[in-house]
């Protein structure tokens, strides 16, 4: 059995004011062929397939397009997907019954029987499958979908309970699911869109609407049978420790931000060999649409990086389709910073790269150029006014402002509805920084 798992793609992901959609279209040809010559029986979308509760046209045309493409190509190929934390699960599903002639299968909320249990069937889905080898008998792989769970879905006994979290919840849900899943005798397969205790975030795509961690969860606390928890949410592929079985990120399909310009991107091909449960994890590369550059550093002066620029190439053909996107990082001095960065525009529109973003470290809050860059020191008082606020964190202005208006510091639960907010404020009107 072979499932290609995938997640995080962020269809009309509008990036310093550009749209990803010719790179989206690039990378989903790469995962159609994928699905043919690895002879893939599951394609897995594991959340965020959407970069806003409110997609544009052209995203949603995308992903009709490519669900459209890969039946063609792959028509025995059967597709899963659940929601993540930027799908709306309304939009996302409405086209559900219209999608499984297509053999789409879009899995939203949680569900749950009266009596406040988890209805467990409409969570598991038992397939069988073809080996290879056509003497081979055929296998079975018991699917568990769960995904991205809001607080608003908490059944309303657990929500009663003092002291109850998201933690709890869903840790109920994996140990009924895993539990009932178990009783097919045959590998399984669960889904999931959470920050995993233990996994690596990026430094500035995902940390910001983590909550303090308040999210965090621990795979080794559930007593489960072995299986394969398939993650989506971090951009950064990673195997996670998991107590009972084998746990991954499979990561975004190109960087989403520039702190990701480091990141190896791909799909993760799972394949259960025999009568083994759990599946041997392999990383297929996806080639990068266009190159995603940081340029200097928060210590570098402005001479520095324009001596480096000089040195490269003019535009030329390389193994790039997309000409690049560049942010450039640096110490100027104050009152020098529109001329260096008309210099540096100049240099990398003559090499084919395009500047997106200039941070500098040394420029006053109080000035008019100032683009401080992200994770700076912060301004206080009445600095904070005249700030540039899309380069502050908004949980810092949050706190900030509490702080002045009550004289006390928020509560973490106060944090945590403020960024569940924040997070679909920026679904609505599209963000710059893709989780």
């Amino acid at each position: 059995m072979r499932v290609l798992q995938t997640s995080d793609w962020h269809l009309g992901q509008i990036f310093y004011g550009q749209s990803r959609t010719e790179e989206h279209v690039i990378v989903l040809k790469q995962i159609i062929e994928i699905c043919k010559v690895q002879k893939v029986d599951v394609l897995l979308i594991c959340g965020d397939v959407f970069d806003t509760y409110n997609p544009s046209a052209e995203s949603e045309e995308t992903w009709f397009w490519f669900l459209k493409e890969i039946h063609v190509a792959a028509p025995m190929l059967e597709v899963f997907v659940i929601s993540g934390n930027h799908d709306s699960a309304q939009r996302l599903r409405a086209p559900g019954p219209v999608l499984q002639e297509l053999r789409v299968n879009i899995f939203t909320e949680t569900q749950f029987l009266p009596a406040g249990t988890l209805d467990t069937s409409r969570h598991i889905v038992l397939r069988e499958f073809a080996h290879l080898d056509q003497n081979t008998p055929t296998q079975k792989l018991a699917i568990c979908l769960v995904p991205f769970v809001r607080p608003s879905e908490y059944p309303a006994w657990l929500s009663t309970q003092e002291g109850a979290s998201l933690h709890d919840f869903l840790k109920l849900i994996y140990e009924d699911l895993v539990s009932e899943a178990s009783k097919n005798n045959c590998p399984i397969l669960v889904t999931g869109h959470l920050f995993a205790s233990g996994a690596s975030l990026s430094e500035n795509s995902e940390r910001k609407i983590q909550r303090g961690n308040l999210e965090a969860f621990s795979l080794s606390d559930c007593t489960l049978m072995p299986c394969h928890f398939a993650m989506g949410h971090l951009h950064k592929s990673q195997l996670v420790n998991s107590k009972n079985g084998s746990a991954c990120y499979s990561g975004s399909l190109f960087p989403l931000s520039f702190t990701e310009s480091s990141y190896v991107h791909g799909v993760t091909l799972l394949e259960w060999i025999g009568n083994e449960l759990l599946p041997t994890l392999t990383k297929i590369p996806i080639v990068r649409p266009r190159p995603i550059l940081r340029l200097g550093h928060m210590e570098m002066q402005a001479e520095a990086l324009i001596a480096e620029l000089e040195q490269l190439p003019d535009k030329q053909k390389n193994e790039f389709t997309l000409p690049a996107f560049a942010e450039v990082r640096l110490d100027i001095t104050p009152g020098k910073v529109q001329e260096k960065r008309d210099q540096i525009s100049k240099i990398l529109e003559k090499k084919g790269i395009e500047l997106l973003q200039f941070h500098i470290k040394s420029q006053s809050f109080l000035s008019d150029d100032s683009m401080t860059d992200v994770g700076a020191i912060q301004p206080k008082g009445d600095n904070l006014d005249k700030a540039h606020i899309s380069n502050l964190d908004p949980l810092w202005v949050f706190r900030q402002t509490f702080l002045e208006q009550w004289q006390k510091h928020p509560t973490l639960e106060l944090e945590k509805m403020f960024l569940d907010l924040l997070g679909e404020a920026q679904h609505t009107e599209g963000t710059k920084v893709s989780t």
